[in-house]
């Protein structure tokens, strides 16, 4: 472990933290308010896309830490947005 790598263990860290925090349910503040409010989205489903999106970010950081290559941890971390943007507005949305 190098000085370069002490940044992105924390934000690893935190990552991890806010994950965990939303799947219990108790980091509704961390979520869009307007998605909330709107009513139009299950908050439930929101929480678990939104939580495993953090956790997932969190092991792409691991991979880069453990020194995987920077690609594999960019494309995990694009392919990942991209599946919580489809999911937050078709999975998550009242029907």
């Amino acid at each position: 472990m190098n000085q370069e790598s002490i940044p992105l263990i924390i934000i690893m860290v935190l990552f991890l933290a806010m994950g965990t925090i939303i799947l219990m349910g108790k980091g509704d503040f961390m979520i869009k308010q307007h998605l909330i409010t709107s009513g139009k989205y299950h908050i439930v489903r929101l929480r678990i896309i939104y939580g495993i999106t953090l956790l997932l970010a969190s092991v792409s950081m691991l991979l880069m830490v453990l020194g995987i290559s920077e690609l594999i941890s960019g494309l995990c971390i694009i392919i990942t947005a991209i599946v919580v943007i489809i999911l937050q507005y078709t999975w998550a949305r009242i029907k």
